[in-house]
């Protein structure tokens, strides 16, 4: 759990986007420190293709 918590925390200071399966589409994002632990931000994803 050390390490666990140690990673989540580095990963929500520094923003790093992760790719997370088994998540809603696009399973992209990063997580943000809150009072009771972690929240998981999904990358705002739009499709640029104009068709």
């Amino acid at each position: 759990m050390r390490l666990r918590a140690e990673a989540f925390d580095e990963f929500a200071r520094n923003e790093t986007l992760i790719a997370m399966p088994h998540t809603a589409f696009p399973g992209i994002g990063h997580v943000r420190r809150n009072p009771v632990g972690y929240a998981w931000v999904a990358l705002n994803y739009t499709n640029r293709d104009p068709n």
